[in-house]
């Protein structure tokens, strides 16, 4: 049985910042379907603990629109997730005031989920870093390219059946790693509007400087980091982005003063990350990844080379 919820440190962290494009979507679906049903879906529900603010932030808004819309929720996870606990949860809120109709569904985030053209808003509380397959991580070794290239094809099949699920006009809420400034991450719910989604994944080399999140309605669209950072100080992040900015705006003023190099800084940082992170995605993998400690190790040693590697663009400290 799944049990995650303790060490889902991250997940949590990205849902507290999730929840507010959530709003927006909710606040912008389509027309309503001939059934006056709206349908949600949520991958990577774990044990509902960050799916009762979404839900409630989903049927608010769907009420404060006047209709007499009903809303139906799919919660999504792995096989062996347990959902009674989702539903106890939810069930037990102030959800259920509004009468919802519930769904499980067990089953991979990065396959085909529900009937083509029937969702009207998607949303999940892991980002999307999340590697869908290591089996070859056993045979062959932690490998930089391999992370990269799997973690590249994991949201291009992960994004390209979402959006066959949803309905005209409805809404993709997802995460991803972060840009560098001034690039935008995504431009629209459409695959093929994603190849940059692709490319940022393997330039960062599967690692994350920061979470970014997008809210995806069919125009442009990027923030820049200092709007990263002022999200992620609102969510009020345990590790919050204070320490990244200190780092940051500290080492550019000692590199453009000539007291330090860039690989000084990227260096610095990559450290300070890795040590933060090193705990909770070794044990991460090696209860639901299936890996041996060593190898969960060596991965994370994988993870901080792409890390370092990422840090070391000039781009990074403007």
């Amino acid at each position: 049985m799944t049990n995650y919820n303790n060490k889902a440190t991250i997940q949590r962290k990205v849902a507290a910042n999730l929840l507010k494009y959530i709003i927006e979507a909710a606040q912008h679906l389509p027309p309503l379907s001939s059934d006056n049903c709206v349908r949600v879906l949520e991958n990577a529900c774990s044990h509902g603990v960050n799916s009762v603010d979404f839900a409630l932030a989903v049927c608010q808004a769907v009420t404060d629109r006047g209709t007499s819309a009903t809303v139906s929720f799919t919660f999504n996870d792995l096989p062996d997730n347990d959902f009674d606990k989702v539903l106890d949860l939810v069930l037990s809120s102030a959800v259920a005031d509004f009468n919802p109709t519930l769904h499980t569904l067990g089953k991979s985030m990065y396959s085909p989920l529900i009937a083509p053209g029937t969702l009207d808003l998607v949303y999940s509380s892991a980002s999307l870093h999340w590697l869908s397959n290591l089996s070859w991580l056993a045979e062959e070794g932690p490998s930089l390219s391999k992370v990269a290239n799997q973690a590249r094809e994991d949201i291009a099949v992960y994004v390209s059946s979402r959006h066959e699920e949803l309905r005209q006009g409805g809404k993709l809420v997802i995460s991803f790693p972060g840009v560098p400034d001034g690039e935008p991450g995504m431009n629209s719910c459409f695959p093929e509007d994603f190849k940059r989604v692709h490319e940022i994944v393997a330039e960062r080399g599967a690692a994350s400087l920061a979470w970014m999140q997008k809210y995806c309605n069919g125009s442009d669209y990027s923030r820049s980091r200092a709007e990263v950072a002022s999200a992620f100080s609102d969510a009020d992040w345990t590790v919050n982005l204070m320490e990244l900015q200190d780092i940051e705006e500290f080492g550019a003023s000692d590199f453009r003063a000539g007291r330090i190099t860039l690989e000084d800084i990227a260096i610095r940082t990559a450290d300070m990350l890795t040590s933060v992170y090193r705990s909770t995605f070794t044990s991460m993998w090696v209860e639901y990844g299936g890996l041996k400690k060593g190898q969960a190790e060596d991965l994370m040693i994988v993870f901080s080379e792409a890390l370092l590697q990422a840090l070391k663009e000039p781009k990074t400290l403007r």
